[in-house]
């Protein structure tokens, strides 16, 4: 499979576990209410559903999908979830997965080495990084862990000397060889009161508390600065 990062067609891709809110998360980054459908009924994405939307932030000549992946768990065959989510994870310049409920740091580093793993079936050319930039998105997040200490742990501190975990440390390797760049970002429970979600099958940003939209805006700030940097990323071979 061949990927061409300096044309003008990009994708920002979502994946992760089932029923975790996917597809809303990408309607509010998209600006769009609309754009994947949403409903309390079961799963709401078969396979890969793809819009084009271009943010106002980035250039007029740059075409940005953005792409809703079947959650994990839909479909009982895990090589149909692996293969969709390998396939975006190449494609994609910026790729979210999402979580939801509470979650330790050591499950937390377990996930990411997961996504990791997947650069070992893939083959490139060039000494660059294997796949784009990945955001980790926690949801209805309470715990006293903050996005910094999350990352911290999994990735080190500048002035931190190295893990006496060489688990950590294989991980923390993997991770630089793997992806572009990682950014955590815990959003808290988009309403105050259970009794709107449980009363409506689709929420609208305009619903959302004002901690939850502040959060989706610095997420949608940051992959707007990553979308710009498209142009510089170089052409890269890829043997699945």
């Amino acid at each position: 499979m061949r990927r061409d990062q300096s044309n003008s067609c990009c994708f920002v891709s979502i994946g992760g576990p089932m029923r975790n809110g996917k597809s809303s998360l990408l309607n509010f980054l998209a600006g769009d209410d609309s754009a994947f459908e949403v409903h309390n009924r079961g799963p709401c994405t078969q396979g890969v559903d793809l819009i084009s939307a271009n943010p106002s932030a980035v250039p007029e000549d740059k075409a940005v999908f953005f792409a809703d992946i079947e959650g994990e768990g839909d479909d009982p065959d895990a090589t149909h979830d692996q293969r969709l989510m390998l396939t975006m994870m190449i494609v994609s310049h910026v790729f979210i997965f999402n979580f939801q409920g509470q979650i330790g740091k050591r499950a937390i580093a377990e996930r990411l080495s997961e996504l990791a793993a997947f650069g070992r079936q893939v083959k490139t050319v060039s000494g660059n990084t294997i796949f784009g930039h990945l955001h980790l998105v926690f949801r209805d997040w309470r715990s006293r862990l903050s996005e910094a200490e999350i990352e911290t742990y999994l990735f080190g501190s500048p002035d931190e000397s190295a893990s006496t975990d060489p688990a950590l440390e294989r991980l923390r390797a993997n991770i630089r060889a793997t992806f572009s760049s990682v950014t955590v970002t815990c959003l808290p429970t988009p309403v105050d009161s259970n009794e709107t979600l449980s009363n409506t099958s689709q929420l609208f940003l305009n619903q959302v508390s004002e901690g939850f939209r502040t959060a989706v805006d610095r997420l949608r700030s940051r992959i707007h600065c990553e979308l710009l940097d498209f142009t510089a990323r170089r052409l890269r071979f890829y043997k699945l």
